[in-house]
Parts: C-alpha cells; sequence; structure tokens
C-alpha cells in the first residue's frame, strides 16, 4: 500500500518535497551550529588572551619579588653568587614567595650587621643535577599559575543544534572548538601547552629561629638575644658565640644612637622642639610676673584666663626667644651647649637679651623686655627679685651623675624660700627650674636604650626629686 503511494506521481511529488524540506531544516541545523562553534572559538580565544595577561601581570610582580629575594642571599657577590638562585628555589618551596622575601630580608639584614653569609646560614641541601639550567625566568614562571582556557567540553555542551545532535560525530564540536582557539593562541603567541616547567628538585634550606625572630627595633633585638642566650645549649660553642657577637652589635647600634640623641646636629627645630622650648618658655614668663595659667597633659598652657593684654605679649616674647632658639638649631648651637636653656631662663628671670658669645648663648647687657610692656606685665602684682644666674654651687654640674645632681638640687631647695615643697621650689623659682632642667638633660643623657625624649625626662626627674 505504501509502496503504490509513494510509487504514484502524487507519492513521488511528497517525497520531493519533504526531502526539499529535509535539506534545507539540515542546512540551518548546520549553519546555526557553525555559529554557534564560532561564538565558541572566540570566547576561548578571549578567555585565553585574559589568562594570559593576567599571567604576564603575575609574572612582572614576582619576578621583581623573586630578583630581590636571589640578590638577598647572595652575600657579597649579591645576585651574582651562583648559589643564590638555588638557595631562592629553595627557600620559596618552603616559605612561599612572600615568606622567602621577608626571611630573606632578614638574612641580608644578619649578613649586614654580622657578616654571616645567609646561604651558610640556610644550611642549603645538595643541589641535584639536571639537564635545564635554573635561571630566574623559570623560577619566577614556578610561582605564577599557568595559563588555561575555558573548559571546552563544557562550552560545548548544547552547541550542536537540531540533526547535529544525531549526526555530529562525539566530540568534534569540542574538538574543533579547542583546536581553532588554540591557533588563533598560538597566532598571538601564545602557546598554552607550554605549561610543565622542567625545573630541578627544589633544595632544602632550614629556617633559623635565631633570623626568622629578629627585631628591627634594638632594645627588643637585644632583650630577644638575651631570652635565646640564656635557654641556648651552653655546649654548642658556635651558637653560644654567634649570640655573643649579635648581643655586642646591638649594644653598640643602641649606644650610636644614643649618641646620635645627645649630638644635636645643625637643622631647624623640629615641631615638637619648638612646642616643647616654647612651653618653657612661657613657664619662666609665668614664674616671673606672677601669672597663674593652667597647663594640660602636654605641658601646654591654657592662657584663656589670663588678661588678654598679658596673654598677647607673653606671646610676643614667647616668639622672639623661639626665635633666637630656632636661629641657633640652625647654626649648630643647641648641640654645641648641651643645656643652654638655664641661659633662656636665666634672660627672663633677669630681663636681659638673649645673645650669643664664642659660639654659646648667653645674657647680654641690654634688657629683653620693653619698658611700656613691663609695665603691663607687673601690673598688679610684686614684681620678683632678679636672680643670679643659676647655679647649683659654684662647681661645675658637667661631670655629675644624675644621682649626685638630685643631691645637690635637694640641697639647693633646703636652703631656698621654698624649703617645705620641693614641687614649689622647681615651679616657683627660676633655680628650681633650671636646676630641673639640669637634671631631665642628665637622666636623657645616662639613658642607653635610645629611646628617652626630653619630656619623659622631666617627669622622671620630677618622680626622682619626689616633686610628681
Amino acid at each position: 500500500m505504501l509502496g503504490k503511494f509513494f510509487g504514484s506521481e502524487f507519492g513521488k511529488g511528497l517525497v520531493a518535497g519533504a526531502a526539499k524540506g529535509f535539506e534545507k531544516g539540515f542546512a540551518d541545523d548546520i549553519e546555526r551550529t557553525k555559529d554557534n562553534v564560532d561564538r565558541l572559538v572566540l570566547t576561548s580565544y578571549e578567555g585565553g588572551v585574559e589568562a594570559k595577561k593576567e599571567f604576564d601581570r603575575v609574572y612582572k610582580d614576582n619576578r621583581k619579588i623573586v630578583d630581590q629575594i636571589i640578590a638577598n642571599l647572595g652575600g657579597a657577590e649579591g645576585a651574582d653568587n651562583p648559589d643564590a638562585i638555588y638557595a631562592a628555589q629553595g627557600l620559596i618551596a618552603d616559605q612561599t614567595l612572600t615568606g622567602a622575601l621577608e626571611y630573606s630580608e632578614k638574612l641580608k639584614k644578619h649578613y649586614q650587621d654580622y657578616n654571616y653569609d645567609p646561604i651558610e646560614m640556610l644550611q642549603m641541601g645538595k643541589k641535584t643535577n639536571h639537564s635545564t639550567p635554573m635561571t630566574a625566568d623559570l623560577l619566577t614562571k614556578s610561582t605564577v599559575p599557568a595559563i588555561s582556557i575555558p573548559d571546552i567540553k563544557e562550552l560545548a555542551k548544547g552547541a550542536d543544534v537540531g540533526i547535529m545532535k544525531f549526526f555530529g560525530e562525539k566530540d568534534y564540536t569540542a574538538g574543533t572548538v579547542d583546536t581553532r582557539a588554540k591557533s588563533l593562541l598560538r597566532a598571538r603567541g601564545i602557546d598554552i601547552n607550554k605549561t610543565d616547567l622542567d625545573l630541578p628538585p627544589a633544595v632544602s634550606v632550614k629556617i633559623d629561629p635565631l633570623i626568622a625572630g629578629m627585631k628591627s627595633n634594638p632594645i627588643d633585638e637585644k632583650i630577644r638575644l638575651q631570652v635565646m642566650y640564656e635557654n641556648a645549649d651552653k655546649t654548642d660553642v658556635n651558637r653560644m658565640a654567634l649570640l655573643k657577637n649579635m648581643m655586642n652589635v646591638q649594644n653598640s647600634i643602641i649606644n650610636r644612637i644614643r649618641k646620635e640623641k645627645e649630638t644635636r646636629l645643625p637643622g631647624p627645630l623640629n615641631d615638637t622642639e619648638a612646642k616643647y622650648y616654647g612651653n618653657l618658655a612661657v613657664k619662666a614668663m609665668l614664674d616671673r610676673f606672677n601669672i597663674r595659667a593652667d597647663s594640660n597633659t602636654r605641658g601646654e598652657y591654657i592662657m584663656n584666663k589670663v588678661k588678654a593684654e598679658k596673654r598677647n605679649l607673653i606671646l610676643k616674647y614667647q616668639g622672639i626667644i623661639l626665635d633666637k632658639i630656632k636661629d641657633g638649631a640652625v647654626k649648630g648651637l643647641l648641640g654645641k651647649q648641651g643645656n643652654f636653656y638655664t641661659e633662656v631662663i636665666n634672660a627672663i628671670a633677669n630681663d636681659k637679651n638673649l645673645v650669643v658669645v664664642d659660639g654659646l648663648f648667653t645674657t647680654g647687657d641690654t634688657s629683653l623686655f620693653e619698658s611700656k610692656d613691663l609695665d603691663v606685665l607687673n601690673k598688679g602684682i610684686d614684681p620678683l627679685k632678679k636672680l643670679g644666674k643659676v647655679k647649683l654651687d659654684s662647681e661645675s654640674t658637667a661631670n655629675l651623675s644624675s644621682s649626685e645632681l638630685i643631691t645637690r638640687i635637694k640641697n639647693a631647695q633646703k636652703g631656698s624660700a621654698y624649703s617645705s615643697s620641693m614641687k614649689e621650689f622647681l615651679d616657683k623659682s627660676n633655680a628650681g627650674f633650671g636646676a630641673l632642667t639640669d637634671l631631665a638633660n642628665k637622666i636623657k643623657a645616662e639613658d642607653t636604650t635610645g629611646n628617652m625624649n626630653l619630656g619623659r625626662a622631666m617627669r622622671l626627674a620630677r618622680e626622682r626629686l619626689g616633686a610628681l
């Protein structure tokens, strides 16, 4: 029946029509599949290009770190040391890139401070013979994730359309996309198949807690070394010698810092210095003219309760005195004279101009204060008597220890008008304030930590005198 039907002229026409319909459907399916393949090829290609850009970016950053690690480990030869690159590989393998950089920096500092070879300190294991020469380029590439393109098989799911789902070869579409995308990438100079690096095995390295725990602050480092020394195996002669050497070096650094702080080099006052000396000048003038003003925790005087005409004059002469000190700082007088501020106090107390004679601050013959300003500042009070130069006794205090200086200050206080109160002696008398400043500078000079500033020394001086 069907045979006769399809064999008839009508049946033949129907079949021919259907065939043409199928042919068009097949052609549409093929074209749509091809379009899908083209889009997938483009997606894969663009993904590969972006992956290469990211690879290059990370490579650039990591190469700088790798080069620095190699240079740090090379000792006197730096990056030219042939063993440095192998040491770098072992250290990176053990500590990761970031950890290797940090430890190599400490090894470098250890070499600079103590002259111990970084590679020797690493106790690098034996190198393995290998056909591929180790280079910084290869080492860097080993730290960067490989270039990759999206999963083609996942992307190709659903790419075949209509009849192509049934007649297309298995994995044909995925294979086509993969091949074409990689060809485009290679044409751009990107070969994602070159991902395996033929590197020699990383050598073993030893991370020494003596170096890994190094502190940047010499005081902290000295304390750390002392603890390690006390707990070290006393039979390990080499280890004990290393620890002793390291402690001696830190002592030397601490002493150098202390001497540098004691000697002020020529240069402008910094903000902290300017505030400190300005506050001292205000304090001396408040005492000189019996003006009361509160102070804050930073030693700054709050003069909002002081009459404006007096407050403005105090600030005026504070500026005049600071200008002279600033000029002296630039010329190097502050470091040369040591405790020059006793002369500032003498100038204020005795209404004498502050001058420089033979490279040192002293008081001149002219007045510091203008007579009309003195009239305002002295209004309503009994002016203080002019005092002689601040001296605890005839003997110079330069060679006295802080303990000896404290004894002399206490003796001076007992013979003063403030014999019953050390605090009043220091706060209300110019002689007492000058003595306090002397003691603070002496305490600062005797400090071995390198961390003592003048403000802290002043507080400690008051504490040791029982005047807090």
